[in-house]
């Protein structure tokens, strides 16, 4: 029997499915959630110290992004399965109940809602010292916290930057040049480029209301980067996790033997790579050894256990060629 190399274009293409599907849950989860919050509900909370009830409010967004990352490991796994089958080497598809499985996704979910409970901290930290250095009311304060939710501290800084920007136009103290830097903005929605330009020229101040809008649509903006950013991570560590996960199964049950497992590290390489994935790229190693990359070991992109700096919005992916068996052999894994 030759060998049989998994193909990257299966992978790929249950990554950028994976990378929607849990953008889309994030955004629209965090959407809603704005819509949902009640301002006088918050601002009470708020005005009481009660954070960590006003926390809860945004809790289930990390729920339901949570529930996405797994869905992921699930189809990976699935996917993975059907390709062994089809290749005649399992018999028995992806086992989700299995509890190296159900462990896998448990991890994952309290490790998303964790973070996601500390960066939402972080948020609403910039944005309540914002709303006291301005003596902002309870109301004015409630707004704040939903302006930044879903965001994290830098995200939320943003925001907050933004507005401030926006507040100095028409300001006949500041510059043109500098009341001209929010055109700047990436995330700015270009429609109102009209609106700013008309009022530097005329040093009219925008109406609060305006700047409302704006930040709002801004806020929404960074909001969907974000999603962004964490479906990239997240659809890789899952895919991979499921990859693995199935492999595992089919190893353990006397399917495949580890002697046949070949790994292979493929670095998408246009320029934009990390030098450290240069380095990764095309290492070959067999089952559970490590790759070698410039911060340490680590088993696969998206490793939970890898620093963030080799993780957050990694474009690699791991393939896998299976050997033919070698006679008599069967390797089980625990």
């Amino acid at each position: 029997m030759a060998d049989i190399a998994e193909p990257l274009a299966r992978i790929n293409a249950v990554l950028t499915r994976a990378e929607k599907d849990i953008a889309d849950v994030f955004y629209e989860a965090i959407q809603q959630l704005k819509n949902d919050l009640d301002l006088n509900e918050l601002a009470r909370l708020l005005e009481n110290a009660d954070f960590d009830a006003a926390y809860r409010l945004v809790q289930n967004a990390a729920e339901r992004t949570a529930q996405a990352v797994n869905v992921a490991f699930i189809n990976s796994g699935i996917s993975t399965g059907l390709f062994l089958e089809r290749a005649g080497l399992i018999r028995v598809g992806f086992d989700q109940v299995n509890q190296r499985a159900v462990n896998a996704m448990a991890n994952n979910s309290l490790r998303m809602i964790a973070d996601f409970s500390e960066k939402q901290r972080d948020a609403a930290r910039v944005a309540m010292t914002r709303g006291i250095r301005e003596g902002a009311g309870p109301i004015e304060q409630a707004r704040n916290f939903r302006e930044v939710v879903g965001l994290t501290g830098l995200h939320a800084d943003w925001v907050s930057s933004f507005r401030a920007g926006l507040g100095q136009v028409g300001d006949p103290g500041v510059s043109e040049a500098q009341q001209a830097a929010v055109l700047q903005r990436e995330l700015r929605d270009a429609r109102s480029d009209s609106v700013i330009l008309r009022h530097i020229k005329s040093g009219r101040r925008i109406p609060p209301a305006q700047i409302d809008k704006m930040v709002e649509r801004y806020s929404e903006r960074t909001v969907a980067y974000r999603a962004n950013v964490i479906a990239r991570t997240e659809a890789l560590r899952s895919t991979h996790q499921g990859r693995q996960e199935m492999y595992r199964q089919a190893i353990a049950r006397g399917d495949l033997d580890l002697a046949q497992l070949v790994r292979t590290w493929n670095t998408h390489m246009d320029g934009r790579e990390r030098l450290s994935h240069a380095y990764l790229n095309q290492q070959q190693r067999g089952w559970d050894v490590p790759f070698d990359s410039l911060s340490g070991p680590i088993m696969f992109p998206g490793d939970p256990d890898a620093p963030v700096r080799e993780t957050a919005q990694c474009r690699c992916i791991e393939t896998v060629r299976i050997k033919p068996r070698p006679r008599g052999s069967n390797t089980p894994l625990n």
